[in-house]
């Protein structure tokens, strides 16, 4: 089921927008149901404060909750597949339910997998205009996730069927003496912030030129922390707290953070929308390369012709209204790599992890790094398009053809 609520109005200077939202899925399974839940809201809000100054807000935010056994993922259907044929009986002759042919007993029983995502964005905008066709703009944005993840690991149990009296483990089970609980909590927050300007002026009658220049930040810093433990007092309250072993347990925790500056200039130039001409550059500079490579400029062009706009265009212009050439050319950069700071070398260290004693523990471990590139940097991408656009009999029929 699906709800949706959504309320908006205002006046000239104000405006105002809100809605909210709520679904609920449940899963396909008989046994062990799975369920997932979503909440949306979100809100805007512009006014014109003065007619030189106007200001924006926008607001999100998201969360999902997904409920589900714990047996259900990774090769869950493909066991299925494998054992849980439509000839395999659900319980025995003494009732209880066939563990090891089925899953239904780790499905009920076996503990439960949870998960809840939230995503809180923000966004603040402010436009000055000094004077008619210059607007100074700046925004700020923001954007927070956290994601919360439980998971409990129960010993499930069979029974005999001519010896019900006689109990086994269930099929791919754990063990009786490894019942777990795992904890993983993660959180990230991305600012960004941008402020640039514009301005449209034409000369000669048929000259429009639209001016634009800014520059723009981003912060991004993430942090993950996990934890699990086996041996459970009671399965009634599955809590980290209410583990027993301590000889078999894992902890992880980790800082993430990166940032970017850029600059950025754009000039569009039109005469009488014949020719049309715009020219883009671009300067970024990323931390998460060497000093001496941190930098990158990307430039980037277009021009087109607007044939038919021509005078010679104009016997044949009912038959042909629409004849466009283009032509751009670009570069592209970006910092995707698979590690965050790719060019620094970094000792990799592991936590009892050896296979031998000493002292009657298993020491701590460390390896030599992997090779690294000290002069990684930006990729970039270069692209180039030629296009032709045209409609033909009053724009009954148009289409475009373009060669990259």
């Amino acid at each position: 089921q699906e709800h949706n609520l959504t309320v908006s109005g205002g006046t000239e200077k104000i405006n105002y927008y809100m809605s909210g939202a709520f679904l609920d899925q449940g899963g396909f399974m008989r046994h062990g149901q799975d369920d997932y839940k979503r909440y949306n809201i979100l809100g805007k809000f512009n006014a014109q404060i003065q007619p030189w100054l106007k200001v924006g807000f926008t607001s999100k935010w998201i969360r999902t909750d997904y409920d589900r056994p714990t047996t259900l993922s990774g090769n869950f259907y493909d066991n299925v597949i494998r054992r849980g044929w439509p000839t395999v009986p659900v319980r025995d002759p003494n009732g209880y339910y066939a563990s090891r042919v089925n899953y239904i007993e780790q499905l009920e029983n076996g503990g439960r997998y949870k998960e809840q995502n939230d995503l809180f964005a923000n966004q603040v905008t402010l436009t000055i205009t000094p004077i008619k066709n210059w607007n100074i703009i700046g925004e700020f944005n923001s954007r927070i996730n956290s994601d919360w993840r439980h998971q409990e690991n129960f010993t499930t149990y069979g029974h005999d069927a001519d010896d019900p009296e006689k109990t086994h483990i269930a099929i791919d089970s754990f063990l009786e003496d490894d019942q777990r609980v795992s904890e993983r909590s993660y959180r990230s927050t991305y600012l960004n912030a941008n402020v640039y300007t514009n301005y449209t002026f034409n000369f000669a009658k048929y000259n429009n030129v639209t001016l634009l220049a800014g520059a723009q930040v981003e912060n991004f810093k993430s942090r993950v922390l996990s934890a699990n433990r086996a041996n459970l007092y009671t399965t009634d309250l599955p809590v980290l707290d209410l583990t027993t072993d301590n000889n078999d347990f894992g902890m992880g925790g980790a800082y993430d953070k990166w940032a970017t500056l850029g600059f950025f200039g754009r000039i569009n130039y039109d005469f009488d929308s014949r020719y049309l001409i715009e020219v883009n550059m671009r300067y970024d500079g990323s931390s998460r390369f060497r000093r001496d490579k941190r930098w990158v400029l990307s430039p980037s062009m277009s021009a087109g012709w607007n044939i038919a706009r021509e005078s010679f265009w104009a016997d044949i212009e009912r038959i042909v209204p629409i004849m466009k050439l283009r032509f751009s050319w670009g570069q592209l950069a970006n910092q995707t790599t698979d590690e965050l700071y790719p060019t620094y070398r970094h000792m990799n260290l592991a936590n009892r992890s050896e296979t031998w004693l000493v002292n009657g523990v298993k020491p701590n471990s460390s390896w030599f790094p992997n090779v690294i590139n000290d002069r990684l940097t930006w990729e970039k991408i270069v692209t180039t398009n030629i296009g032709l656009d045209w409609g033909l009999f009053n724009n009954r029929l148009t289409g475009s053809f373009d060669y990259y």
